[in-house]
Parts: structure tokens; C-alpha cells; sequence
């Protein structure tokens, strides 16, 4: 799955692990394309693992595992899965409205 949108970094950065090799991203905040580079160079110097190296494989790898972490929101912004979720509860139920107090001590 690719990242639909590269131009931001998504929340808690590109985090990617190779499990294969028990490797992760060194700092995650980097540029997607500095990301996808390191991974490249680690699946390079461990090609007797059998993991594909080119850069389309890595973008799929990278996006299936960020995208995995992301909330529905970040999910639709980064991957383009859009989940439809209601922005209002109906009156009553569990809603989240301000309740006027009746005095300062009352809770």
C-alpha cells in the first residue's frame, strides 16, 4: 500500500520494522525519502533474508505499517481509506456537552 500523501510526515513519523532482521527506522522523523533509502540499504546488506530491496517494495512495506497505526482520521489523510465515522452523538447519549453548573463547588 503507498502513502497517498508524502508531503507531511504522518503522526509518530515513518516507524517501520524488519522483522526478518530485527531492525527498525533509526529516527522516524526523517523525510520519507531518506526513510525509504535507509531501508533499501538494510535490505541490501541482508539480501540472504530474500527481502526485495527496490524501491516500489519498500514504499509498500512502509505504507502497510503505517498505515496499520494511524487512526481513521490519519488513516483517510495518509493511506486514502476513508472510514466513516458520525462527528455528533445524539442528545443523551454519552454526549460530550458542557453542562451548565449550579454553583462553583458543584461538580
Amino acid at each position: 500500500m503507498k502513502l497517498i500523501n508524502t508531503s507531511l510526515i504522518p503522526p509518530g513519523g515513518y516507524k517501520y520494522r524488519e522483522v526478518a532482521i530485527n531492525w527498525e527506522v533509526a529516527n522516524p522523523l526523517m523525510p520519507i525519502d531518506l526513510v525509504i533509502k535507509e531501508i533499501q540499504a538494510v535490505r541490501m546488506n541482508n539480501l540472504h533474508v530474500g527481502l526485495d530491496p527496490s524501491r516500489e517494495a519498500v514504499e509498500d512495506a512502509l505504507g502497510l505499517q503505517v498505515c496499520a497505526r494511524l487512526n481513521d482520521k490519519d488513516r483517510a489523510r495518509f493511506c486514502g481509506e476513508v472510514v466513516f465515522q458520525p462527528d455528533f452523538q445524539p442528545s443523551g447519549q454519552g454526549s460530550n456537552a458542557r453542562r451548565r453548573r449550579s454553583c462553583a463547588g458543584c461538580g
